[in-house]
């Protein structure tokens, strides 16, 4: 297309499969895919990335987000309302309307509390005049008492304690790119017993590479045809799997017509193309039918004729892919017209910080974790010991159905351990398979907002933006801090004004007092509020350092805002943290450096 081709048009114009021209410079309008040219995205909005990500051909881009460098041309995957940015806001206008049980707890005291103060201040104005008519100057002093009384009890700064704490823990939670649907979530993570995590995209960083990739020969098809197939067909699926499956058979392809001397044909279209939850996906590609998943139990169409036809295969072929699940890999098949010409493995990576949290969970707080993954037994084992978590608390092969089936089993078997006190579950996760046990849990934890499963992002009750593990921690941490804040402003709200009360009974209270306390006790419930937004994640930082040194380490910690800062635990050198904006970003051992003082 030409310039002239290209109009302008407003954004809730844009239907889904226009194609977009979007400027160096410019606001990507709506959420699509690439299809020419490419450039580098700002997604701080969404992720909190301060690094500009490189976009190209087929890959995604969001509303909202900004192209710093390039031309792109790009295909609309969801109207305006239906952006990523658009949901977002949507969640956090829903998170300002949403009340935690002890706001209506203390709400519900104040309904019954108010009218009782306003009966007692008219009845201690009234009684007097009824009682001795003539005695005015006792009588005038009543008078003064009950509206002493009745400025003094008035609920303002109850009825504010538990609203504005949570307030100043949401705006905090948001500041550290976690979005909290509402108070009643961030009440709930303080009574955790159990955290069950997902495991690709979560405790792995869900970057899939192929590592095997084996082709049944004798089977009536090319390898190239079936590549060309797996590249045509994954194209339209988001997993992790399938984008990792797109990139090996597009550079593989390349390498084979490259050898042959041969050219690329066009590629033939897809046609009803299936999603078969949990297994893999089907379809139909110049003239074929392709499934491409796992040979698991249940499924659609596709993985039941797959265990069916397991056996043209070959003992040799079964074994192998027995193999690579027993060295952790995750592994399919590839059914052309039903019959098995193709079996691959796919390997994940570890977040650097999932080691960590899970032990902060364990350790710091005492929590259970479990493991809820689909995949096998294998590949869910190597991470399992690599994080840490027990391999009694890891259930692998489930389906979406089977880990919310699995979170309510362990809400029901929490429930009966701990009948004192309530007890909940969490459950975090990323993607569509996730989205039933988010919901089945107390609380869904939902795993970054740019990429995420829309489907996960809106059934979560919080929302990690940039993804980051360790803010789990962070929230439990939060939820704490924000029950003692409450509990200190009830007490500092009802102290005060019950010490008034008192006076005023006493005759020792004046109107003006009265005013004092109740304004006094409102300013004191507030400020002792906002010491939530000073949170942040440093605090968190600081508690983890001190967690993990030994008795008699020497730390240093070089701060933005500090020139010098050292604190000493004893007389040996061992451990130096680098903090930036109170993330935890490097361990050095100090015998690697001169000794003195460091400075910025």
């Amino acid at each position: 297309q030409t310039e002239a081709d290209v109009e302008k048009i407003c954004v809730e114009d844009v239907r889904v499969g226009d194609y977009l021209q979007v400027e160096p410079g410019a606001k990507i309008p709506v959420d699509g895919v690439v299809v020419r040219g490419h450039a580098l995205i700002d997604q701080s909005i969404l992720t909190g990335e301060s690094k500009p990500v490189e976009r190209a051909k087929s890959e995604e881009v969001f509303a909202g987000t900004v192209n710093v460098a390039g031309k792109i041309c790009i295909r609309a995957t969801a109207r305006a309302s239906e952006s990523a940015v658009s949901r977002l806001v949507a969640l956090i206008e829903k998170a300002q309307a949403d009340t935690s049980p002890t706001e209506k707890l203390v709400a519900s005291f104040a309904k019954v509390y108010t009218p009782v103060i306003l009966c007692g201040a008219v009845i201690m104005a009234a009684l007097p005049w009824v009682l001795q008519p003539t005695a005015a100057e006792s009588n005038f002093m009543w008078m003064r008492r009950s509206l002493i009384l009745l400025v003094t009890s008035c609920p303002c700064a109850l009825l504010i304690s538990t609203p504005i704490a949570y307030a100043c823990a949401i705006s905090t939670a948001g500041r550290n790119r976690v979005l909290v649907k509402g108070g009643r979530h961030l009440e709930m993570l303080r009574k955790l017993s159990v955290v069950a995590v997902d495991k690709t995209g979560t405790l792995t960083q869900g970057r899939f590479a192929v590592e095997h990739f084996a082709f049944l020969e004798g089977k009536g098809a090319s390898m190239a045809h079936v590549l060309r197939g797996v590249s045509a067909v994954e194209s339209f699926s988001t997993h992790p799997v399938a984008r990792s499956l797109v990139e090996y058979s597009k550079e593989k392809l390349g390498h084979l017509l490259k050898n042959d001397g041969a050219s690329s044909p066009p590629p033939s279209g897809v046609w009803d193309f299936k999603m078969e939850e949990g297994h893999g996906v089907s379809a139909t590609y110049s003239g074929d039918r392709i499934y491409i998943g796992s040979a698991r139990g249940g499924g659609g169409a596709g993985g039941v004729l797959l265990r069916e036809r397991m056996e043209e295969a070959g003992d040799q072929w079964l074994a192998r892919t027995r193999g690579w699940e027993a060295k952790g890999g995750t592994t399919g098949w590839i059914m052309l017209n039903g019959s098995p010409v193709a079996c691959y493995s796919v390997i994940d990576t570890l977040r650097n910080e999932a080691t960590d949290t899970v032990e902060d969970l364990q350790k710091g707080y005492g929590l259970r974790v479990v493991m809820l993954t689909g995949d096998n037994e294998g590949a869910s084992r190597r991470v399992a010991d690599a994080v840490g978590i027990a391999g009694d608390d890891v259930h692998f092969g489930l389906l979406p159905h089977g880990k919310a089936e699995t979170i309510k089993q362990l809400r029901s078997l929490t429930k009966k351990q701990q009948q004192r006190r309530s007890m909940a579950v969490a459950m975090v996760g990323d993607g569509v398979n996730d989205a039933p046990a988010l919901a089945a849990a107390d609380v869904g934890i939902s795993m970054g907002c740019a990429g995420a499963a829309a489907s996960a992002m809106e059934t979560a009750d919080i929302v990690l933006m940039d993804g980051d593990l360790k803010k789990v921690s962070f929230l439990i941490n939060l939820s704490a801090r924000v029950h003692n804040t409450i509990i200190e402003n009830v007490v500092l709200a009802v102290a005060l004004k019950t010490l008034v009360v008192v006076m005023t009974f006493l005759g020792w209270a004046w109107l003006w007092l009265a005013v004092v306390a109740d304004v006094g006790s409102m300013l004191l419930v507030t400020i002792n509020s906002t010491r939530l937004l000073q949170s942040k994640e440093k605090l968190q930082f600081r508690r983890e350092i001190l967690r993990q040194i030994r008795e008699g380490d020497n730390v240093i910690v070089i701060d933005e805002s500090d020139d010098d800062a050292e604190i000493d635990f004893g007389h040996s050198s061992d451990l130096i943290v680098i903090e930036d904006s109170g993330d935890f970003d490097s361990e050095i051992p100090l015998h690697t450096l001169a000794a003195g003082s460091l400075r910025k």
